[in-house]
């Protein structure tokens, strides 16, 4: 949000009219445009531009063209600036969104493992994970969430038989 305040134009402009005004110099549907031009095709979707100029606009005219090619240069650089910023926040967002995702699923791990190592089941285990995450607030703390962390790290998997979390001496 930009919290400056706006202050109105010194020289309003109603840009419509300015490109669409029929009263415009070089616009080519009015009665008085001093620019005779023909537009011929020639082949393969190209087409043939010719002006006629007055003798004393050659050079306004080629003044003109020349900063237009210019503003144009400058417009098409400023374009892929912007698409490059882009790019890269998006590819920052992401970086730092695997980041957040990696010390949650460490967090889950750490808690998950240390609830086991107190000899509690898995279920039990995984309930308390849910919980300690919860008390600190964490937004992804839910069991689902959890429980899938803990089951893509493959501590669900079996050992010897057994769940892992309930090797017992017999």
């Amino acid at each position: 949000m930009n919290n400056r305040p706006t202050l109105p134009s010194p020289f309003p402009i109603d840009y419509g009219k300015v490109a669409h005004d029929v009263h415009r110099l070089l616009n080519p549907l009015h009665t008085d445009f001093a620019l005779d031009y023909h537009v011929s095709e020639v082949r393969d979707g190209y087409v043939f531009l010719s002006f006629a100029l007055p003798e004393g606009m050659t050079r306004t005219f080629v003044a003109f063209l020349e900063s237009m090619a210019v503003f144009f240069r400058f417009v098409d650089v400023k374009a892929r600036a912007a698409s490059s910023q882009v790019k890269i926040h998006s590819s920052e967002k992401i970086t730092t969104s695997e980041r957040l995702q990696a010390a949650f699923r460490d967090e889950v791990l750490s808690l998950y493992d240390g609830f086991i190592g107190q000899g509690l089941d898995p279920k039990d285990a995984l309930k308390r994970t849910n919980s300690a995450l919860k008390s600190q607030n964490n937004p992804w703390a839910t069991y689902d969430i959890v429980q899938g962390v803990v089951r893509s790290s493959g501590r669900f998997r079996t050992k010897r038989g057994r769940p892992h979390g309930n090797e017992r001496s017999e």
